[in-house]
């Protein structure tokens, strides 16, 4: 059993299985793992009968009745990169949010004069 973990774009992945088609990598005891985000763009066409496994992520699930916003959809379409970074943003903002509405922080008053002092939260 032999487990490959392959990091590159989508745009190679048919050419990398082709490759490795030819390069007798492909077996029934073959898992290949594709770390692209954007994985369910990518036609397996070649690799469909090798027998072995090909496992791939996808941020978006083609078959999900989920209906996104027009603009996460887009930016998941176009570019998995955008998505994320949309997503951190976002997650980073509800956490900011919550964490203003549960707590109301004392932030002490620091000079730059003082080098010996040290400012409690770091």
């Amino acid at each position: 059993f032999y487990a490959c973990i392959v990091d590159i774009s989508p745009n190679l992945i048919k050419t990398f299985i082709g490759q490795a088609m030819q390069s007798g990598l492909v077996s029934s005891e073959t898992t290949f793992i594709f770390t692209s985000l954007d994985f369910s763009g990518v036609s397996l066409e070649l690799g469909r009968y090798s027998g072995s496994t090909i496992l791939g992520l996808s941020l978006l699930d083609s078959k999900s009745n989920l209906q996104l916003n027009e603009t996460v959809t887009v930016l998941v379409e176009t570019s998995y990169k955008s998505a994320v970074l949309f997503d951190s943003v976002l997650l980073l903002s509800h956490g900011l949010q919550h964490l203003s509405e549960s707590t109301d922080p004392q932030i002490p008053r620091v000079s730059c004069e003082n080098r010996t002092g040290m400012y409690e939260g770091g």
